[in-house]
């Protein structure tokens, strides 16, 4: 049924709309698996082989042709001139992406194209180690993803990118980014989050609010002296930069023990949020210079570049940041 679908996604509706004209197509496929053209031959191969797909997509290129010529070319040029990681040929699995990208027009998902639906599509043969062809096939997709020849899709998940898309996205990669910047959007983000968490008051008798004043360090030096004078309360927040050495929480819950009016919040690693961060940063810059250098021409395009940045602003960096503070160590009277 897969076969089948990819076939009709491909021919278009008008092309295929008879029961007949649909198994003749299916069943022109699937012999030419058995015989020996276009590398498949399978009639010849050891008991135990698989049809892979990349195989589905050789027999069936003069239809990819019709569909898509421009990526076609990529595919059987430039991508498979990059070779293979492990057991597997990056262009092999840049053909089951094209394949299965067509199974979602328009964003509606019926199978997500995941580094695992990749995988199994390419599954050599019946007991093959699957872990490690699992890890070949994701090395191979984050390849084409860092050559910009496909992008992920929250809903669909890769797909490959036109012409002009890839363009874009090589600019986004050359953009770069003010470390200023970027710490100014994680911890702006970060306070947020922390007072969406009504960690910003603290309710007493009578259902009074007192206000807690919130801010976010990169570094545990920056932190307020432990015996400076009070002038209310305060919840810092200790964000440090990926890859930075790890707090001792224990030494700085001996040495905040007498500061009541003050509480830590020692964060977990916040790897991904600092690449969201990252990454909505240099989509922010390739958009300012891509208007700049089109201005109505790249209208529309860049209204849909504009989308992405707002949901990687409003959406994935907040829940990112969530998850790394979910994960963090309080520290309040001498307590971790």
């Amino acid at each position: 049924r897969l076969l089948q679908a990819i076939l009709e996604a491909l021919r278009g509706e008008k092309q295929i709309d008879q029961t007949a004209a649909q198994s003749r197509a299916l069943l022109t496929t699937i012999r030419a698996l058995f015989i020996p053209q276009n590398g498949a031959n399978l009639a010849e191969a050891e008991v135990g082989a698989l049809a892979t797909f990349d195989k589905v997509y050789d027999v069936i290129r003069d239809v990819v042709r019709r569909a898509d010529s421009a990526t076609d070319q990529w595919i059987t040029g430039t991508i498979d001139s990059l070779g293979a990681i492990g057991s597997v040929k990056v262009s092999s699995v840049a053909k089951v992406i094209f394949l299965l990208q067509h199974l979602n027009p328009q964003s509606q998902r019926r199978v997500r194209v995941s580094a695992e639906n990749v995988a199994a599509l390419l599954y050599p043969r019946l007991g093959a180690p699957w872990d490690p062809h699992l890890k070949d096939v994701r090395l191979a997709c984050e390849k084409l993803r860092d050559e910009h020849f496909v992008g992920e899709e929250p809903e669909t998940g890769f797909r490959f990118y036109r012409a002009e898309e890839q363009s874009f996205q090589k600019d986004v990669a050359r953009q770069p980014v003010d470390e200023a910047k970027l710490r100014a959007l994680l911890f702006g983000t970060v306070e947020a989050e922390v007072k969406a968490l009504a960690l910003d008051s603290l309710v007493v008798a009578g259902g009074h609010k007192l206000p807690v004043t919130v801010d976010v360090h990169a570094s545990a030096h920056s932190l307020p002296d432990p015996l400076g004078r009070a002038s209310g309360l305060s919840l810092q927040v200790l964000w440090q930069k990926t890859g930075s050495q790890a707090v001792h929480t224990s030494l700085l819950a001996a040495q905040y023990a007498s500061a009541l009016h003050l509480a830590l919040w020692v964060a977990a690693p916040g790897a991904e949020a600092e690449d969201l961060a990252r990454r909505a940063l240099k989509l922010e810059g390739a958009i300012a210079e891509y208007a700049n250098r089109l201005g109505h021409q790249a209208a529309a395009f860049l209204k849909a570049e504009q989308a992405k940045l707002n949901t990687l602003k409003e959406e994935a960096l907040p829940q990112a940041v969530r998850a790394a503070l979910a994960g963090c160590v309080a520290i309040h009277r001498g307590v971790d």
